[in-house]
């Protein structure tokens, strides 16, 4: 079943487009509803987990996701960070990947 969000989190990236100039690109990703058991340490789990996805090659986007599955799943323990990978797949595959949204254009130049 479809648990409802119970956060929305954003990651950012510089965009450089070469002579047309840059922006500052957002994604906002829903995470599911969790019996959070155990916050400490979910930071630095999720840093962990896109470290890993991104040294596996994942795309930044998706090794966000990773890293956010990884500390979702670090939260329901008592002991921060001790989940299995079948645990952050299962909360992969319910964090949905959705499109990124520009929050800052290039600034126009006469």
């Amino acid at each position: 079943s479809s648990l409802p969000p119970l956060l929305l989190l954003s990651s950012s990236s510089v965009l450089g487009l070469g002579g047309e100039g840059g922006g500052i690109v957002a994604v906002d990703y829903e995470v599911p509803k969790l019996n959070a058991v155990n916050p400490i340490g979910c930071g630095d789990t999720c840093s962990a987990g896109m470290l890993f996805a991104v040294a596996g090659g994942y795309a930044p986007a998706t090794a966000f996701r990773w890293g956010l599955a990884c500390a979702s799943a670090s939260v329901q323990h008592i002991k921060g960070a001790s989940f299995t990978l079948s645990d952050a797949s299962a909360l992969f595959d319910a964090i949905p990947l959705p499109p990124p949204r520009r929050v800052h254009p290039p600034a126009k130049t006469p």
